[in-house]
């Protein structure tokens, strides 16, 4: 990993207000800490009360993707950075049954470190997800269903809450806090998903995702948005937010995405005609552009045409 990058991941490491998060469709840790909550780590870690995440920038291969894509609600867009891989570089020989790791070595605090891992085995190569504990009970119930699918403990992981460890080739999200009821909400920190009918699908990631064909993500980052907080609560525009990851797109964004949103500006400016692009990529940096042109510049001439063709309006 270049020193560019590393240096933009622990800029956001530095923001309360930045959300990570580290698996594939159906398996999920995020973290995300409060502006006031108490809070240890080095550039690259990161820990409170309820989680940790810690960055290892160690890989040559490592490249930072920038994206945004339109939100399901009218008007808004969500924005986001994958820390990616190539497959074969990726790969940490994560499995897909329930195995037995031993003790946590490398756990982010000092007193987990006794305590014994095992893997659930979603079935991704390049992601181990993973449970941590020391109950003597819980222990023996994993051990002995090693080999099965990790459904056949699903019970006994509900029932005894264990820490959640997700570890990719570049980054580890611990979880500490209780897992919640089924049917109950996610917390607002850190917290996981384990979802077998999205796990099914065999997918890393969303389709709407512009991720190079042979890549995967090792860790997203999720910077503050200008318009909705991490709960999803719409907010007044922050236009100090959206120039910062404007510059983060700049710099790790796909050229072609650009090259889309700077067309879209000059047909809205000139009143000109617009073609639509043909894939889907380019039909997300479209949508993009006529919401974020509406939040910044809503009068410029062509816009509420194009927005009433090409996007849904508020």
């Amino acid at each position: 990993m270049n020193a560019t990058i590393a240096a933009v991941l622990e800029d956001a490491l530095g923001r309360a207000d930045a959300g990570w998060a580290l698996g594939v469709m159906g398996a999920l840790a995020e973290f995300l800490r409060d502006a006031g909550e108490p809070c240890r780590g080095t550039a690259l870690e990161r820990v409170t009360g309820r989680g940790g995440l810690r960055i290892m920038p160690d890989h040559a291969e490592a490249r930072l993707i920038a994206w945004e894509e339109p939100a399901s609600t009218p008007g808004l867009w969500r924005q986001a950075a994958a820390l990616c891989l190539p497959e074969a570089a990726a790969a940490i020989g994560g499995g897909a049954v329930l195995r037995a790791r031993g003790p946590d070595a490398e756990a982010l605090r000092p007193e987990d470190r006794a305590a014994e891992l095992f893997e659930l085995g979603v079935g991704f190569a390049h992601l181990q997800a993973m449970v941590r504990t020391d109950d003597p009970a819980l222990i023996a119930t994993l051990r002995a269903a090693e080999g099965q699918p990790f459904a056949a403990v699903g019970g006994a992981i509900l029932a005894g809450s264990p820490h959640r460890v997700f570890v990719t080739r570049l980054a580890r999200v611990e979880v500490y806090a209780p897992i919640p009821l089924p049917h109950g909400e996610s917390p607002a920190g850190p917290h996981t998903h384990l979802l077998p009918k999205l796990l099914a699908s065999g997918r890393a990631h969303a389709a709407t995702r512009p991720t190079p064909e042979g890549w995967v993500s090792c860790l997203d980052l999720y910077p503050a948005n200008p318009c909705f907080d991490a709960m999803g609560k719409r907010h007044g525009f922050d236009a100090a937010a959206h120039a910062r990851f404007q510059v983060l797109l700049s710099r790790f964004g796909l050229p072609m995405l650009a090259a889309e949103k700077a067309r879209v500006a000059v047909a809205a400016r000139a009143a000109a005609a617009y073609a639509p692009p043909a894939d889907r990529h380019g039909r997300a940096a479209m949508r993009v552009a006529l919401r974020q042109l509406a939040a910044t510049t809503p009068d410029l001439p062509g816009l509420a045409a194009l927005r009433a063709v090409h996007d849904r309006v508020d």
